[in-house]
Order: C-alpha cells, then structure tokens, then sequence
C-alpha cells in the first residue's frame, strides 16, 4: 500500500486485536512481530465467545485476559486499548468497567456510542490533584532527591523513590500530551 500511494516505508502503523485464547496465550509475540504496532487492542466479545463463557458489563470473566494484554503491551512498548463496552446505555457499569480497565493498565478504550466518549475522557484523564500532587512530587524528588544525590526521601510521611518520581512524570506528560490535543482540536 505504501508503496502504491508512494508513502515512505513504515508509515502505515498496525494496532493489534486480542480477542481469542491463543492470542492472549501469544501477547507478547502478537505486540512485538513487527516495529510498525503501536497499539494492543483487547476483545472481549470474541474472548468471551472463544472460551465459551458468558460475558458481563463488569468483566470479571474477563479480568485475566485484559490484564495479560495491558501487560504485554507495555511490555512491547506500544499502547494498550480496552475493549469496547457494548452496553451502551448502562453508564454506571461502562463507568465501572472503564475504571478497571485504567487500573488494569490501559491507557484508552475503543468506544461504540458518542455518551461514552465523555465518561473515558473523565476516566483517563489526570485530575486536577493528579496533576498538582505529580507537581509536586517532581519538584521535590528533584530538590530534595536528585539534587543531593539520593534515591529514596520522605515527603508527607510516604516514600519518594524513582519509580514514584517517574510516575508523576509520566501523569505530567500525559497531561501535556492531552492539552497539545486538546489545542489542535480547537483550532480545526
């Protein structure tokens, strides 16, 4: 394709769907066969239709699988993307499911309705004492930390180390990137 629209090879990017048993059992090698995936998609339909087992808004059945693909996918370095929530008129279970899906390690979902797409915007976004609380984290580790040459300090009565540290990077540039989107999408 690539090369009859005459784009520059390795411009087309591949997001993978995990949707049956063998797949879940092959994440990893699925999200790392080739440079151009950037994405892991989880299926839950057609899991659950595999395994023979009944499906449900909350997912406990599953939980296993969505976990496995989060994993693999950061594993892989590419981003992992929840399946999507076919219930569309029952919020409070989308809303719940979803929030799972973030403490899983998914970082978005696919989305079957316009109502959801406010809802995982919500969920997935740093809140405002993320954000703050992830401020002030970097500074401090920086000062405090960094700056004097240890890897661990007290702030508050709990433990700043660099995984703590890089964590509020990673809300910070998260946060970044969804105002860097937000400010493309106003100007269009």
């Amino acid at each position: 394709m690539e090369d009859r629209r005459g784009i520059p090879a390795g411009t087309v990017k591949i997001a993978v769907l995990l949707e049956t048993a063998e797949g879940i059992m092959n994440a990893y090698s699925i999200c790392t066969a080739s440079p151009r995936i950037v994405a892991a998609f989880f299926g839950a339909v057609d899991y659950c239709c595999d395994l023979r087992i009944v499906r449900t808004n909350l997912g406990a059945e599953q939980k296993i699988a969505r976990t496995i693909v989060a994993i693999a996918a950061r594993a892989a370095g590419i981003v992992a993307l929840d399946a999507p929530f076919a219930d569309y008129s029952n919020m409070d279970d989308f809303k719940q499911n979803t929030s799972d899906g973030r403490t899983m390690g998914f970082e978005g979902r696919m989305i079957i309705h316009p109502s959801q797409i406010p809802v995982a915007h919500e969920i997935y976004s740093p809140t405002a004492d993320d954000i703050a609380d992830a401020k002030k984290v970097k500074q401090y580790f920086e000062d405090e930390g960094l700056a004097k040459g240890l890897a661990a300090v007290p702030m508050d009565g709990k433990m700043v180390d660099t995984p703590v540290y890089q964590s509020a990077l990673n809300v910070l540039e998260f946060y970044a990137a969804i105002q860097e989107q937000e400010a493309v999408s106003n100007k269009k």
